[in-house]
């Protein structure tokens, strides 16, 4: 089991109110009309928590509220050596961030409200933590961990998601495993030899594989292959109601259940993200950021920032794109 150095520990404890179950919000992105610009220069990527958008600056992190594009709170890290933000998620009703020195990393936990709940410095480095069954979890090359739990596993990549209450990854041998939060091994998969390596996505009905040249859908819980197409996947596979539909290049394609190509949309410009909205699809490409009708109907074509590449559709009629700087919309679907 993993032996980690912790140097530095506080914890606040935080009890959060439980209130009754939200209805789930419409989206929309059309007639965008913008509401904000900030110019952080985002290091790497950003997540949102509801309507609250976090951004890794460096050695910073920056919270924006995405209603209204007003900059809510930041966490600078301390001057004690050169740390750098290498990832944040949301989980809990907070954030994690992830900070690395040459040695070292550091994981800050941080209310919503940007107060400091939890400080920890180890000399061994992991992956991206997942909330999950009441914990943290994340992963090293050889185990699985949470500050009460944890298991072994085979020599893996340091990469997972959590589907269908399953811990799923891939060992460096190109097995794709999934666990139980004790480590009971409940499937395995091999893909094709000559595409070794890839990328994981719960899409709910299927878990997406994503390789240099095919997409694979897998059974989430037995792990068998329902099927497999090429492609050239630029940006993730999203579910939709019959199907998912993924990014290649200039094209969007949509894919049924059983794996047919039904419908491809060709860009003018490579797509760099994409989100659907219930009342049509917007696509983030290289200084643009174009809306459509579900029908692929032209809605809008706006500037943005060619270093722009992360896209958010959020509830409440709310478009928030980030990279270089951020721009935040709301649309107002009822303007003609």
């Amino acid at each position: 089991m993993r032996s980690i150095k912790y140097f530095l520990l506080v914890i606040v404890v935080v009890a959060y109110g439980c209130g009754a179950p939200q209805a789930v919000q419409s989206t929309s992105i059309r007639n965008l009309e913008e509401l904000a610009v900030t110019g952080y220069h985002s290091t790497g990527q950003s997540c949102m928590l509801d309507h609250m958008m976090a951004i890794p600056v460096r050695e910073q992190v920056v919270c924006i509220n995405a209603m209204d594009g007003v900059p809510a709170w930041k966490y600078e890290n301390t001057v004690d050596r050169a740390w750098t933000c290498v990832w944040i998620v949301p989980g809990n009703n907070q954030f994690l961030a992830g900070f690395e020195s040459s040695d070292m990393e550091k994981v800050v936990r941080l209310s919503r409200g940007g107060r400091i709940l939890e400080l920890i410095k180890s000399e061994e480095f992991g992956s991206k933590p997942v909330w999950v069954e009441d914990r943290w979890w994340r992963m090293t090359e050889t185990e699985f961990f949470a500050d009460d739990a944890g298991f072994e596993i085979p020599e893996s990549i340091p990469v997972f998601i959590y589907a269908n209450g399953l811990f799923v990854y891939q060992t460096v041998e190109g097995i794709v495993e999934a666990r139980n939060s004790n480590g009971i091994a409940q499937w395995s998969w091999a893909p094709a030899k000559d595409n070794f390596h890839g990328v994981l996505s719960d899409l709910g009905w299927c878990i997406a594989f994503v390789s240099s040249d095919t997409l694979y859908a897998i059974n989430p819980e037995s792990g068998e292959l329902l099927w497999e197409i090429e492609a050239d996947v630029s940006v993730m596979p999203k579910e939709i109601e019959n199907g998912m539909v993924y990014a290649g290049g200039k094209f969007i394609k949509k894919v049924n259940l059983v794996g047919e190509v039904y419908e491809t949309m060709e860009l003018r410009w490579n797509a760099l993200d994409f989100e659907v909205a219930d009342d049509g699809v917007a696509v983030l490409m290289p200084d643009r950021l174009m809306t459509f009708t579900h029908g692929w109907e032209l809605l809008e074509d706006l500037y943005v920032n060619p270093q722009i590449d992360e896209l958010y559709v959020l509830p409440e009629n709310r478009v928030a794109v980030c990279g270089y700087s951020q721009i935040f919309y709301q649309s107002n679907p009822e303007k003609e």
